[in-house]
């Protein structure tokens, strides 16, 4: 995703756009939902378990997979 992003930006100061970090609201959604579905399952459980959230497993997949 950032990637992406990143050369939206560099286009952007290429063709000679002042502000090359102005992008539109739709844009910046879109954007946040590219990272956000780039999360994984696995990596959400982790963070959940690592900060003390949920220590059963059951629970934490209840909420993943509904």
């Amino acid at each position: 995703v950032m990637d992406r992003q990143t050369e939206a930006i560099m286009q952007r100061f290429m063709v000679g756009e002042h502000d090359a970090h102005d992008i539109g609201v739709a844009e910046a959604l879109q954007w946040c939902k590219e990272a956000w579905d780039s999360i994984t399952p696995a990596a959400i459980q982790h963070c959940w378990q690592h900060a003390g959230l949920f220590v059963d497993r059951t629970q934490i997949a209840d909420i993943l997979n509904p």
